[in-house]
């Protein structure tokens, strides 16, 4: 008998001890909110990395061209185009629209 109620006192013991903290080399549990943003997010990441790959070469040639017209501010029908000298960037304004660089 004396061991059976040692073991039921075991058990209780055990039971109420507290979980031990992860340690820091362990992975998190897997959150799958988390999980489902991140992956949207390096998607379209993803996307706009080969964007700018798109998008480099034309705004060099734009550049290129505001200096062939010596041109440094160019506006008409809406479309204002800048080049901002201490970078040498093109900035672009379409309409309404923010402002791109």
């Amino acid at each position: 008998m004396n061991s059976r109620k040692s073991k039921v006192k075991n058990i209780k013991d055990a039971a109420a001890k507290p979980k031990q903290a992860r340690l820091p080399s362990m992975e998190d549990a897997k959150v799958d909110k988390l999980h489902v943003l991140a992956e949207d997010y390096v998607a379209i990441r993803d996307r706009r990395i080969a964007l700018n790959k798109e998008e480099k070469p034309l705004k060099d040639a734009l550049l290129v061209a505001m200096h062939a017209y010596q041109k440094t501010h160019y506006h008409h029908n809406g479309l204002t185009i800048d080049v901002i000298a201490e970078n040498e960037k093109v900035k672009v304004k379409l309409g309404n629209s923010e402002d791109d660089e």
